[in-house]
């Protein structure tokens, strides 16, 4: 059996003591040391042979299907395909936010009430109130661009006197954009709320919370404008706590997205749950230095996990494509993310893989009208 001496520490790399409560160079607790001096050497490695399955199947997704090709021609190798000229009138949904760990609630999601009914509504208060939607949309940041046309077709049909037509497109237009706003509102509120649960451990955050609170009170009656202000303030005290925690908020935040994902692709995040456990104590204690300092462990051991993870997960989701490809579908985009991941990867650059990977994973699941006829 190998000395305590000959193992290395999975963290730091460093070789381990015979004793001692922790890692003389990193402070890696004795419980979460290797016991064999394999285990403590091999974290954070891409496999030749996964590598090569993952090459293997790039190639596969590259090499040209027999018969008709699409007319348009595929970008280089390691760029988007260009935007198709039609636009995508589909609006989508704002990503919702992660849950908090260390053991810390999800957040409860933000409820909007039912738009107003507008059948009584006179033709040209519709018209005001889908402008006046559109309006709050851009004023909030939200790209509401897609619905443009819509509304010039139906003042179009105003000026001529179709009046029927054009309210049916209103209303339509009315309760659509109301829907859209309400899951970006709903997802920015969760969001917020999100880095809230992580600021509460090392600041005050009482007029974030009026704010949040009011935020949610306004979106429950329907009333997105007020509720649009509300958030404004909540980003605005959102923004000026995350500036008070200066890199320590950054580091909450990249743990729970690192540990969001290994969890996510079934791998072992209990070592970096005690630390962050251990920074959460320190930081209640007011040991701030100290806290950081264990989340930037926390993070590394996530980080370390996360490359034969996101191998696997390349290769299973390149068969995935390849089941799509042969349905007909322009698998461009798709391909192109891989190999950015690829890249990723070999570089260990693991945050910026773990962005690209939730853009693939959103590329493979949109819907199959975008095959290829």
């Amino acid at each position: 059996m190998a000395s305590m001496g000959e193992l290395k520490c999975p963290v730091c790399k460093a070789a381990l003591p015979s004793d001692g409560p922790e890692c003389p160079t990193c402070g890696l607790p004795k419980e979460l040391w290797p016991t064999s001096p394999e285990a403590g050497g091999q974290a954070g490695s891409l496999s030749e042979e996964l590598l090569a399955d993952l090459m293997k199947g790039l190639a596969d997704l590259e090499a040209p299907m027999p018969g008709p090709t699409p007319s348009a021609s595929a970008p280089p190798k390691g760029e988007l395909p260009a935007a198709s000229a039609e636009p995508d009138t589909r609006a989508p949904s704002p990503p919702r936010a992660p849950a908090v760990h260390s053991g810390m609630k999800e957040v409860e999601p933000v409820v909007v009430g039912p738009q107003k009914d507008g059948d009584g509504m006179a033709l040209t208060a519709v018209l005001d109130d889908v402008q006046g939607m559109v309006q709050l949309g851009r004023r909030a940041g939200f790209d509401l661009g897609a619905y443009s046309p819509e509304v010039t077709r139906a003042i179009g049909l105003m000026r001529s006197q179709q009046s029927e037509q054009a309210r049916t497109s209103l209303l339509s237009l009315r309760k659509r954009i109301y829907d859209d706003l309400g899951r970006h509102f709903a997802g920015r509120v969760e969001e917020i709320e999100v880095k809230l649960a992580r600021f509460r451990t090392f600041l005050r955050t009482d007029q974030a919370d009026v704010h949040l609170k009011t935020a949610r009170e306004a979106f429950a009656a329907g009333d997105l404008g007020k509720g649009q202000v509300e958030l404004r303030r909540l980003e605005g005290e959102s923004s000026r706590l995350e500036s008070d925690l200066g890199t320590l908020g950054q580091t909450l935040e990249q743990v729970d997205l690192l540990t969001s994902e290994v969890e996510r692709m079934g791998g072992d995040t209990t070592q970096a749950l005690l630390y962050q456990g251990k920074a959460l104590e320190a930081a209640r204690r007011g040991d701030r230095g100290k806290a950081e300092g264990l989340l930037s462990t926390a993070s590394a051991l996530l980080l370390d996990a996360l490359a034969p993870l996101m191998g696997r997960e390349l290769v299973r989701l390149t068969e995935r494509i390849k089941g799509q490809r042969s349905q007909g579908r322009d698998i461009r985009a798709s391909v192109a993310l891989v190999r950015l991941i690829t890249v990723d990867l070999k570089t260990r650059n693991y945050s910026r893989a773990v962005s690209t990977l939730t853009r693939l994973r959103e590329e493979i699941a949109q819907p199959s009208g975008a095959a290829t006829s």
